[in-house]
This record gives structure tokens, C-alpha cells and sequence, in this order.
């Protein structure tokens, strides 16, 4: 499969950027503060202590509700909880969701265990579900594999003149917006498994002010994956403006140069897959075409002079994608490791 040979420097990673936010954004600039219109319309504040799920966690004594309105992709709903003790200086973790649940954290796919972890260190968690499901993009809600699937969003995007990258992205960086004009922020990192990780591939790609992100089970480059059937991989980068390796070789970068920006400038980007994972990874046998990837970005961030990228591989033979207690661990050793501990 044909892949990006390109090495990295940093006018390169630059202008990759700006290739990326203007397909994205239709932006001459890479975002830097945002971008205009991406705005909280409501915020609803409710007392954690009282208040029923979705807005109980342990660790938060207040949740705001946020109503993001979008460009193009109508509104996206947002939690923003707050710690009960804030760290100084003050972090935020962005979570994205994946595999559709309702909300954010449901279905125990490890987002409720790895909140309150980071709620307990005194860092803000703004959480917001897999995109395009409802009800956190009521607009554009999509099923994943019927009528109202990835597909039918992308073309009627493109029809209409607009990203089909914005339903994915626009709700989750409208929150960051907010919390980081809101709240004396210092520091930002960025999760999410399955969709999510893809999403949080995306966004740091675009969005420097993601300081460390991970991306668990949900981002490995289509041509590596054992089920080349995957309804992701026909709906999203087989498609003509998707800026990733596909199936027919056509590439702007390859899905490495991506891991290269989501780690650009001076960040740290870290992938972690499940050993077994049939659902989105590939499985024994082909973990020799990950780590190939993993040196190929290193080599466009110079040796990770220009950014830092590492890939984790976690045993254990089991085949569901989630967040498990060493994941959880790994993501919080990466961003200490990054930023410092609490």
C-alpha cells in the first residue's frame, strides 16, 4: 500500500496544517483561538450532589450542560464538570465517546472510570458523545449502519457546499472553546476511544492548544486493518476528499502525516490498540505493519525532535475495544510525562 515518504521539518508540518484546516475549516490559518461562530448558546449549571445522571460523577461538584452551535451541522450538547479541588495549573481533558453510545460515559466502556480518575487529580473533564449520535448532535444524528449513515451525512455535506469533517469536530471544539475562555486553563489534553479516537485524531491535528492527546482503538490507517469491509473505512476514506490513505492509494499525506500534526509542535500524541482487538485493529500477526507506521511518523517529526509519537500495543487477548485500568494508567503516565504530575 502506497505511503507517504515525505520527511518532516517543521516549515512542512506547518504547511500540512494549513493543507488540513482549510479542507476542514475553509481557514487560511491554523486555529489558534478557535474558530468564529463555534459557540456556547445555553449553559445549564447543575449542583452534582443532587442532580441525576447524566450529570452525577464522582470527584464533580458541578456540571455545566453546554448547547454548542455550529456551522452548518446545527448543535451538539456538551458536560462540562468541574473538580471539586482544581489543580493549579489548571488542566482540562477533552473526551470524545465512541462506539455511539447515548451518553458520553454509558455502556462501561471505561470514559466513567478514566472522568473520575482525572476528576479526583483535580482536572476538568468536558465530555461529549461519539458524534453524530444522538442525542448530542440532534441535527445530524446518525446510525452507523442503516438509512441515516455516515455516508448519507458526507453527501449531503458535500452538497451542501460544507466539510463533512464539521459534524465530527464542531461540537467538541465549541466546548473546548468555552472552557478555555471561561476558565483559567493552562493546560489541555484530549481522549476518546473508537470514534472518539478518531476525533481526537482529528481535532489535535488542527488544534495546537491540545497540549497531549490519546487516541485508543479507533485511528489505525485503513490498510492496516484485517476487515477491509469496515463500514468506516467505505464510508469515510475511501471517499475522494478524505485526506488519509485509502484503499485505492489515494493520499494528500497519509493518515501518518495526521499522527505527525496531532503531535506538532513541541506535543505528544499517543495511540494505544488492544492486542486482540478484531473490531477495529488488525490482530495478531500484523503488528509488524503498526510499528512501521509508528517509525514513519517519528521519522516526520525528525526523531520526535519535532514532537513526540508513540504507539502502544496492550496484551492481555481480549477482543473488545475499551478503556481497561492499564490503559487508563498508560494515558495518565503519558500526559504526566508531558505536562507533569499533579
Amino acid at each position: 500500500m502506497p505511503r507517504s515518504r515525505r520527511r518532516g521539518s517543521t516549515a512542512s508540518l506547518f504547511a500540512r496544517r494549513l493543507a488540513f484546516n482549510r479542507q476542514v475549516y475553509g481557514a487560511a490559518k491554523p486555529i489558534a483561538n478557535g474558530v468564529g461562530g463555534l459557540s456556547v448558546a445555553s449553559a445549564n449549571s447543575f449542583d452534582t450532589s443532587t442532580a441525576a445522571d447524566p450529570y452525577t460523577l464522582t470527584g464533580s461538584n458541578r456540571c455545566d450542560r453546554l448547547t454548542v452551535t455550529t456551522e452548518g451541522s446545527g448543535t451538539s450538547i456538551c458536560d462540562l464538570h468541574y473538580p471539586a479541588s482544581p489543580r493549579t495549573p489548571e488542566r482540562a481533558w477533552l473526551l470524545i465517546g465512541g462506539h455511539g453510545s447515548a451518553n458520553w460515559y454509558s455502556a462501561g466502556y471505561g470514559y466513567k472510570s478514566l472522568a473520575e480518575q482525572l476528576l479526583a487529580r483535580g482536572e476538568y473533564v468536558i465530555g461529549t458523545a461519539m458524534p453524530c449520535y444522538a442525542p448530542n448532535a440532534a441535527s445530524w444524528v446518525c446510525d452507523h449502519v442503516t438509512t441515516n449513515n455516515h455516508t448519507t451525512l458526507c453527501t449531503a455535506h458535500e452538497a451542501a457546499g460544507v466539510s463533512a469533517l464539521r459534524p465530527y469536530l464542531d461540537g467538541a471544539l465549541g466546548a473546548l472553546n468555552h472552557a478555555i475562555s471561561t476558565l483559567s486553563l493552562k493546560q489541555v489534553c484530549a481522549a476518546g476511544l473508537s470514534g472518539g479516537a478518531w476525533g481526537v485524531m482529528c481535532l489535535a491535528a488542527l488544534d495546537e492548544r491540545i497540549g497531549f492527546s490519546a487516541a485508543s482503538s479507533g485511528a489505525s490507517p485503513w490498510w492496516t486493518l484485517s476487515d477491509l469491509s469496515s463500514l468506516d473505512g467505505e464510508q469515510f476514506e475511501a471517499r475522494p476528499w478524505w485526506p488519509l490513505t485509502s484503499a485505492t492509494g489515494t493520499s494528500a499525506f497519509g493518515q501518518e502525516g495526521l499522527y505527525a500534526l496531532a503531535a506538532f509542535p513541541n506535543r505528544r500524541h499517543l495511540m494505544l490498540l488492544r492486542d486482540n482487538d478484531t473490531g477495529v485493529y488488525a490482530s495478531a500477526g500484523r503488528h509488524h505493519l503498526m510499528r512501521s507506521v509508528e517509525a514513519e511518523v517519528r521519522s516526520q517529526l525528525r526523531g520526535n525532535r519535532l514532537g513526540r509519537f508513540d504507539l502502544v500495543i496492550e496484551g492481555g487477548g481480549a477482543t473488545d475495544h475499551l478503556f481497561t485500568a492499564t490503559s487508563i494508567a498508560t494515558i495518565l503516565a503519558g500526559c504526566d510525562q508531558h505536562y507533569g504530575a499533579p
